[in-house]
């Protein structure tokens, strides 16, 4: 059977780096799927108009924060949903207007915690403009990519080896890597060219966390490798623990000797080199535009999407025995707070002063007659996580009810 036709509208973000990489990315994965789409700038003045004369199901936005700046609540009226793509280095400041977005995508899972129905969706290529055209790699290593200082510092290793072919990006401090920088900024099809002529991509992460005071630990990988892969180059990356999960061969580094190993080895052993890079290319399949955006729609217009809208209750007790006070948010899927499972339910804003209680232990009033699913309370969902929190109930006097989010982040390493 034909998978239904979805009307989506994307709104785009010009990123400094790659440009409209996401959003040419998501255009041809409308295309492929043959789902009906439009698409603008969040900048365009004409947004509202063009929305309301194409009539969404689902207006789907990339990046998200000056679009929330500039519109607010406009466009409360539709099915929105956002993909955050610098998380966790910008989570304090993304958390702040996430909620404006009925679902919520988040690049890495360690910051789920922090936004109201999210969902993990990691990056991904666009099969278009990421692909091995068979041409001579007549550069022996590469780098696309921003400065920063472990950057520099790993690529002026390189250079000094007289392994490094090119850089693009900085601006480098280092004069050696100034006269192999190619240029400051390239568009995605010229980035695919140089990836499809270099024989390792190197990829290091961003190090900077610039919105991020709990200093939550990254998981995910960056487009660069996906896109690198794709493009038919070995790619040698800083470690990740997403790496391990979705590619195990890949070769990984956390000091200059690892780096200048794993480089050397491959470039001196051919045979190792396709060996590695085939191993990883067959790990492609399933991370594409594509796969990204049924996931998207899966979720946020499916049947078996999660709840994004809270269903406000004006008054009276949740369950039979409940003591009133006052309106509370429910939604409509349920969880139990049993074993892993927990998220949270939030009502009304508190102001008055919590009392906190753990899920077993006696609370006054309302905590106290909670229904209970076999030993623990039964209570609903508004947060798609991967590792669920601790719970705590607090009572909120006089008008909120609230299941506390009290979870630790992980500790990874972006």
């Amino acid at each position: 059977m034909r998978p239904q036709q979805r009307k989506i509208f994307i709104v785009n973000y010009r990123f400094l780096s790659c440009g409209n990489v996401f959003g040419d990315g998501l255009r041809h994965a409308a295309g492929e799927l043959d789902h009906a789409y439009e698409a603008a700038f969040w900048d365009d003045p004409g947004l509202p108009t063009k929305i309301a004369d194409f009539g969404p199901e689902l207006i789907f936005v990339v990046h998200g924060r000056k679009f929330a700046e500039r519109w607010r609540s406009t466009f409360s009226a539709y099915n929105t949903a956002v993909w955050l793509l610098d998380e966790p280095y910008e989570v304090d400041d993304t958390a702040k207007w996430s909620q404006e977005f009925n679902t919520v995508f988040v690049n890495d899972p360690n910051t789920l915690p922090r936004h109201r129905n999210a969902h993990y969706l990691p990056v991904c290529y666009d099969p278009q403009t990421h692909r091995d055209d068979g041409l001579q790699r007549i550069y022996k290593v590469g780098f696309i990519g921003g400065y920063n200082a472990v950057r520099e510092r790993y690529l002026l290793m390189l250079a000094e080896a007289g392994l490094l072919g090119y850089v693009v990006g900085g601006p480098w401090r280092a004069p050696a890597l100034g006269k192999l920088c190619l240029a400051a900024n390239i568009p995605a099809d010229r980035t695919s060219d140089l990836y499809r002529q270099t024989e390792i991509v190197l990829n290091v992460f961003r190090e900077v966390h610039h919105f991020n005071r709990q200093r939550v630990s990254a998981f995910s990988m960056n487009p660069r490798i996906y896109e690198a892969l794709a493009c038919g180059a070995a790619v040698v990356s800083e470690r990740r623990t997403e790496i391990d999960q979705v590619f195990p061969e890949l070769p990984q580094f956390s000091s200059p000797d690892e780096l200048l190993a794993a480089v050397t080895r491959l470039l001196a052993d051919q045979t190792h080199l396709a060996r590695a890079r085939a191993q990883c290319r067959q790990q492609l399949a399933g991370h594409s535009y594509s796969d990204r955006l049924k996931r998207v729609i899966r979720i946020a217009l499916g049947a078996d999407a999660e709840p994004h809208v809270s269903e406000m209750f004006p008054g009276g007790p949740l369950v039979a025995g409940w003591e009133d006070y006052g309106s509370i948010a429910r939604l409509r899927r349920e969880l139990s707070l049993s074993g892993n499972h927990a998220m949270s339910a939030v009502g009304q804003k508190p102001d008055w002063q919590a009392m906190t209680r753990s899920p077993t232990s006696s609370c006054p009033s309302t905590c106290a007659s909670l229904p209970m699913h076999g030993s623990s309370p039964k209570f609903t969902s508004r947060i798609d996580m991967t590792r669920p929190p601790t719970p705590t109930i607090s009572c909120w006097r006089p008008n909120t009810i609230t299941l506390q989010n009290t979870s630790r982040f992980s500790d990874h390493c972006r």
